[in-house]
């Protein structure tokens, strides 16, 4: 069901503003070394895994797979996590690096990185918790998750079953709708907890979604139709989505939209909210190429030069 969502919202892209540096940056030693301020951004170019750090790109994969993405990047004291996806060898594969050492998580993939206390959670697939499998359940059911957050002691996963919107809390399942729809992303404020996603309309012949945040199981329709919400931050009493709506990158605060992209095709992947600093990643499209985005309180700027496929599709600031 995401590998269906992402093929779906990934056509639409932004207007570049500023150019910085991509090229590989394999010999800084420093690029693993996190410090306050850093900027962490994970996606992938000409198919391979990539992290940049403060607009500068490495590479994660070495191209020998058919494909690869980094989908998720979290940062816990000195050490920077990113789990990676892809597929070769005629399967899929699930990977977690830890300051760039590769640790294979199995067949599957793996879409969300969490870190609580000595704890290393990955979804994708299936739920790893310290590279052990979790499964999820309704595994007869292919259930996906999408975003895992941990809060305390309790472990909330997001995604889908049977092509319904799903949030488990310690492993129990709660359906978000009764209908086709996708959950993508799950933050927990104090008690409360916001799930981003999108529905399908009724009654429309064609595939048309509209973003959707739930607060404690009670949604809150975003925007008119056409729009997915792909992202979900809390900061204070203030509640930030990012996704896309009628083609372009778009935030909402609050429920407000604000486009942050010009014409064109655009969509917002991931938000990170940090002081008065709002920080969203994702992708456009200019002449047919996907240029990674990053926006930082609106103002873009080009993680690559247009020249090559490339997406951002997670963003993470060092605090």
């Amino acid at each position: 069901m995401k590998r269906l969502f992402v093929l779906v919202v990934a056509v639409f892209a932004v207007v570049a503003v500023f150019t910085s540096c991509d090229d590989n940056d394999d010999d800084t030693e420093d690029f693993w070394k996190p410090q306050k301020g850093d900027v962490f951004v994970a996606g992938y170019s000409d198919d391979r895994a990539v992290l940049w750090k403060n607009g500068v790109m490495q590479y994660l994969t070495d191209g020998s797979d058919d494909w690869a993405r980094a989908n998720s990047v979290y940062v816990s004291g000195n050490d920077v996590y990113v789990a990676v996806m892809g597929w070769g060898s005629s399967d899929g594969f699930a990977k977690l690096l830890k300051n760039g050492i590769v640790q294979n998580l199995g067949n599957g993939w793996a879409q969300s990185v969490f870190v609580s206390g000595n704890d290393v959670y990955v979804v994708g697939s299936t739920l790893w918790k310290n590279g052990v499998v979790q499964k999820l359940p309704d595994g007869s059911n292919h259930p996906e998750g999408n975003s895992v957050f941990v809060s305390g002691n309790d472990v909330y996963v997001v995604g889908e079953v049977n092509y319904i919107a799903t949030v488990w809390k310690n492993g129990v399942a709660q359906n978000l709708y009764d209908g086709w729809s996708v959950a993508t992303s799950v933050y927990v404020s104090s008690s409360d907890v916001y799930v981003a996603g999108a529905e399908m309309i009724d009654g429309y012949e064609e595939f048309v979604l509209v973003a959707k945040v739930w607060k404690n199981g009670v949604k809150q329709n975003l925007t008119g139709i056409s729009s997915d919400a792909s992202s979900v931050f809390v900061s204070g009493n203030d509640v930030y989505v990012a996704g896309r709506e009628n083609f372009y990158a778009t935030v909402w605060k609050n429920g407000v939209a604000q486009k942050i992209s010009g014409e064109g095709s655009a969509t917002a992947n991931s938000i990170y909210v940090t002081g008065n600093d709002v920080y969203v990643a994702g992708v456009e499209f200019n002449q047919g190429i996907s240029v990674a985005k990053l926006w930082k309180n609106g103002v873009a700027q080009n993680l690559t030069d247009g020249t090559r496929d490339a997406h951002a599709v997670s963003v993470f600031v060092v605090e």
